[in-house]
């Protein structure tokens, strides 16, 4: 049976290897189906974010699924 900490460390490396590292946000990422439970910050992704981040007054880092472009976090 493996132990506590052996089994963190798997647990550790699956959820790495499903999501990516937070990185800023580019013009390819896919936020319209982004949903959280904050409305207000789901509604300031989905529509705003992008505009925010090209033109410098926000800097927006995102979590995406690995291969893929759709933002989770």
């Amino acid at each position: 049976m493996p132990s506590y900490e052996s089994a963190i460390a798997i647990a550790i490396r699956r959820v790495s290897n499903v999501y990516q590292r937070p990185r800023p946000l580019s013009a390819t990422d896919r936020v319209a189906d982004f949903n959280c439970t904050s409305t207000e910050q789901t509604l300031w992704l989905r529509h705003y974010c992008k505009q925010a981040a090209a033109s410098s007054t926000a800097r927006v880092f995102v979590v995406t699924q690995e291969f893929a472009q759709a933002v989770v976090a």
